[in-house]
């Protein structure tokens, strides 16, 4: 192979590699798998009444496991929280919300009522005003089917119901709760006892935290089953939060590592370039 034909080539691939690799980066939707050795920021709370939560295997998803809450009757209650400081935890605002959504499973051993499914949440705050705004599949249209795993589908997109619980009083304003859109518009609605009125959130409202829950006021026994916990914000990507018992042998390459293989790919294009240029201003 001439010396000419090789510097041909190689300046080609050189300057494929630069045009390819050195594009803006592109958010890429990531899956966070969380397992009883690395919770990802996961952790319980409010756990009482001889409720429970824990990763099992006894009703997998999408993998070895899923979230398992239990609860004896109507005392028990479990959560389990991704963030949760008010002050110190931000993860974007209710109008830069654009995915969230989870499966759900309940278990036919269950004997509190057939509508009773694991809740999400959202934990808000404006100001030094907190709040937290409930999804419940029983008020957005959701089967009650039993040890069938279903999904919320894209909350946002499909503008869900919730309810709110802020200033120890419940708030619905209708029996579905109020969608997420009305939530965001700075609306109020009267309690259920009908005797407050819930403070007032806006599209600015910060969400610190999530949560996965059952209880409390169940009667009856209960088992059901969360996972796959999604959500987004803007045009970022969209995490997935796979509840396992143990991660896949085949680890997934780290964003970090990704982002630095294509650095260093960027930076051998542009050396190639470079000397290219330079021999040709010397020729």
């Amino acid at each position: 192979m001439s010396k000419g034909f090789s510097h041909l080539v190689a300046s080609s691939v050189a300057a494929a590699a630069f045009s390819f690799v050195c594009l803006p980066a592109v958010h890429a939707d990531t899956t966070a798998v969380v397992t009883p050795t690395s919770l990802q920021g996961w952790h319980s709370i409010d756990v009482t009444g001889g409720g429970s939560v824990v990763i099992t295997g006894d009703a997998p998803r999408s993998g070895n496991g899923s979230l398992e809450f239990n609860s004896p009757g109507s005392n028990g209650k479990a959560t389990y929280q991704l963030g949760g400081n008010a002050f110190t935890n931000n993860f974007g605002t209710l109008s830069n919300l654009t995915t969230l959504g989870y499966d759900f499973n309940r278990s036919g051993s269950s004997t509190a009522a057939d509508f009773q499914m694991p809740s999400l949440r959202l934990l808000i705050r404006d100001g030094f005003q907190t709040g937290v705004l409930i999804y419940e599949p029983v008020y957005n249209g959701r089967p009650t089917t039993t040890n069938t795993w279903m999904s919320s589908g894209n909350i946002v997109s499909n503008d869900g119901n919730f309810w709110l619980r802020a200033n120890s009083a419940n708030f619905y304003g209708s029996p579905n709760g109020q969608t997420l859109t009305t939530w965001r518009s700075g609306a109020t609605v009267v309690s259920d006892t009908g005797t407050r009125t819930s403070p007032s959130f806006s599209a600015s409202t910060i969400i610190y935290g999530f949560e996965l829950g059952i209880g409390s006021g169940w009667a009856g026994t209960y088992e059901g089953f969360a996972d796959n916990f999604r959500v987004g914000f803007g045009t970022g990507s969209v995490t997935t939060y796979n509840f396992e018992t143990a991660a896949s042998a085949a680890p997934v390459p780290e964003p970090g590592s990704v982002a630095v293989t294509a650095t260093m790919l960027c930076g051998v294009a542009g050396l190639v370039l470079k000397s290219r240029r330079r021999k040709s201003t010397q020729a």
